[in-house]
């Protein structure tokens, strides 16, 4: 890590004001829909460039999704949350809107209705675009 990388770290503080850092069990989220665009958009690609470096090293993913940036584990995600809550069902659905989401659609076995909301590439057999 160099100096220059603390400098662009540093400079969050000005996303911070509108920044919801939401701590989960097993990862980080920063939520900054509420965030001035400018700010976001100057210093959100330093941040995750000095973060994934990092998170690879200790076998953590950096992701970046609807106005939110989430550093969590690679081995926790929603498609083994949602094998391991639905291996006794007898139907299955799942309801997404997000890259996250990916993971649970391919997952999960064929006969699951999985859905996909809004627009964008999915692996889930039922896209919904106009929900």
């Amino acid at each position: 890590m160099e100096a220059n990388d603390f400098y662009y770290f540093s400079k969050v503080r000005h996303l911070r004001a509108k920044l919801i850092v939401e701590t989960k069990a097993n990862s980080l989220v920063w939520r900054y829909r509420t965030a001035k665009p400018y700010y976001v958009s100057k210093y959100l690609p330093p941040l995750k460039k000095l973060l994934e470096p990092l998170a690879q090293k200790l076998n953590l993913k950096v992701e970046q999704d609807h106005m939110m940036l989430e550093v969590r584990s690679t081995s926790i995600n929603k498609g083994n949350s949602a094998l391991e809550y639905s291996k006794n069902a007898d139907f299955v659905m799942a309801i997404g809107d997000d890259a996250t989401d990916e993971e649970m659609f391919l997952a999960l076995p064929p006969n699951a209705w999985t859905i996909k909301v809004g627009a964008g590439p999915t692996a889930a057999p039922l896209p919904c675009q106009r929900c």
